[in-house]
């Protein structure tokens, strides 16, 4: 249903949305990165559950995080001169 009135949207809110989900996306793969390095023992004690739960929580929280953060910016720098 979006990718029909995709363009019935307002430039801002499309603007605001593909910020959204690139910075979405750098969050889970920064995640996955963290995961399969093994820092600091994370991939091991996700791991250790028996569900995928845990891993579904943290990159969903790694997804929010950077996805809210990069489409601030973004949002922030609109006016900017030097761009």
């Amino acid at each position: 249903m979006l990718g029909r009135n995709w363009r019935d949207l307002p430039r801002l809110i499309r603007f605001m949305m593909t910020q959204f989900m690139d910075g979405a996306t750098l969050g889970c793969a920064f995640g996955l990165v963290l995961i399969r390095t093994d820092s600091i023992g994370l991939g091991q004690v996700l791991e250790s559950y028996g569900s995928a739960g845990p891993t579904a929580l943290f990159l969903g929280q790694g997804a929010l995080t950077f996805g809210t953060l990069y489409m601030a910016f973004a949002v922030m720098t609109l006016g900017d001169e030097e761009r």
